[in-house]
């Protein structure tokens, strides 16, 4: 293909002009979009605050078109790939930014996702992130395991890279990351930072052999990108054990939740033994959402934190995690906080709507309660 069949055709203001892909992802950029969807039979499609919006400037692309826009950011081991396995997974950067991407077959036809990565880690304050006492406690951890946790798209990658460059900022470490694929990409400040990619085209073929690797790397803190798996999830909890700080996500909507899954990610006569280990090294869990901005131009990051105290560790030794959100409700005095109280001190300054409150709670009966004031 040339470059002029890997353009398509936009319709604005009476006027024919060609896009390329890089054009319709600096597009996206522009509209403040944290996707770009393709696919055949349908326009450009983009992912505004959590609403997908589609480009009514453009014709509905044909299957060529959808190829030839993907194809153009391939090379050819990389098509040969993605025509034999039918996914592909890669990072992309252009001038502007990075992106992370997603190739796929659907019904015979190539399509993609495009996550837009800006170039500069947001900040602290950028983030909104509720706690400068947990931000600080986090930063200045030796040891242990932090787990940030949410949905697909929730912003756990951001919270994390904002926790990796402040650290790279004040401390004087040696931060090794396990992505798949890297998205934030750091510059050595205090710290020392390598960053190893998972795939086929990557620096290692897994997120458990990554790990298995990585304490002969002298590292201080490890960033895992995802605990996908019970031998990513061993092999974090081990590290954390042995003196490493740990950062890691899981698709968990709360600390329950997340405290559940990793106990279950492991048969029946290892549960009790993963139970002592996770409630020694576990220190917190951050659990968001992001919430449509209500008249600004970035969401609302709210958050449950809970921190590992020794009222939660007995817990998770006792398989008790139900009883966690209880204990974070009344233990104010060590910065936790639920998501229904993050959500009600949101509502209290503006930030958001009682209807998106009640919408985006976990359990909207007792933030009702709070809102009432009914106990």
């Amino acid at each position: 293909m040339t470059a002029q069949e890997w353009d398509v055709i936009c319709r604005e203001n009476g006027e024919e002009r060609s896009y390329s892909l890089v054009e319709l992802l600096e597009d996206a950029i522009k509209k403040g979009a944290s996707d770009l969807h393709l696919q055949a039979n349908t326009r450009p499609i983009y992912r505004v605050h959590s609403s997908l919006q589609e480009d009514l400037r453009f014709d509905v692309l044909n299957e060529n078109q959808v190829k030839g826009l993907l194809y153009s950011i391939l090379s050819d081991e990389q098509m040969a790939v993605f025509e034999q396995k039918k996914e592909l997974d890669l990072s992309y950067q252009t001038e502007n930014s990075r992106y992370r991407v997603n190739l796929c077959w659907e019904r015979k036809r190539p399509a993609g996702a495009f996550r837009i990565i800006p170039f500069e880690v947001p900040s602290r304050e950028w983030l909104g992130f509720p706690s400068d006492a947990v931000w600080e406690d986090i930063s200045s951890m030796k040891q242990g395991l932090v787990l940030v946790t949410g949905i697909t798209g929730s912003g756990k990658t951001t919270t994390l890279a904002s926790i990796i460059n402040y650290i790279n900022s004040v401390r004087e470490d040696k931060i090794v990351t396990i992505e798949d694929p890297i998205e934030y990409v750091y510059k050595n400040k205090k710290s020392i930072i390598i960053q190893r990619e998972v795939g086929e085209f990557g620096d290692t073929t897994s997120f458990s052999n990554g790990l298995k690797y990585i304490l002969r790397q002298d590292p201080d803190i490890i960033l895992v990108g995802e605990m996908r798996d019970r031998d990513t999830a061993s092999m974090a909890m081990t590290a954390a054990e042995t003196g490493h700080l740990v950062f890691s996500t899981l698709h968990t909507k709360d600390a329950e939740g997340t405290v559940t899954r990793l106990v279950d990610l492991f048969p029946p006569d290892q549960q009790q033994e993963i139970k002592t280990q996770l409630s020694m090294v576990l220190s917190y869990v951050l659990s968001q959402k992001l919430i449509p901005p209500r008249g600004g131009e970035k969401r609302v990051l709210a958050m449950e934190i809970m921190y590992n105290n020794t009222a939660i560790a007995n817990l998770i030794r006792q398989g008790k995690p139900e009883q966690i959100a209880s204990i974070i409700q009344t233990s104010a005095g060590q910065n936790m906080f639920t998501l229904e109280q993050n959500l009600k001190d949101l509502h209290s300054r503006g930030k958001i709507g009682y209807d998106q409150a009640l919408e985006y709670a976990n359990r909207k009966d007792e933030l009702r309660r709070m809102f009432t004031g009914l106990r």
